[in-house]
């Protein structure tokens, strides 16, 4: 009967080792899900950034060309 008890914890140990082995794959699967995440992010925002700066330098060329517009010709 001892033997058997021996067995069910070594069983044990070894099912809670194996529990805590897939829990550190999962959350090791989850930060590099993550990590991957965050680099699209940033590169959204670079893009994002780029599209404003882009935006803007439109904007004043507009608003050049329209005080152009607004001056009287000279001829």
């Amino acid at each position: 009967m001892e033997m058997f008890s021996q067995e069910l914890r070594e069983l044990d140990r070894n099912t809670v080792q194996y529990m805590m082995d897939e829990m550190q794959a999962e959350i090791d699967r989850k930060r590099e899900t993550i990590g991957q995440q965050q680099n699209t992010i940033d590169q959204q925002k670079h893009l994002l950034e780029e599209k404003e700066q882009a935006l803007s330098a439109s904007l004043e060329e507009i608003r050049r060309l329209k005080a152009m517009l607004k001056e009287p010709m000279n001829q």
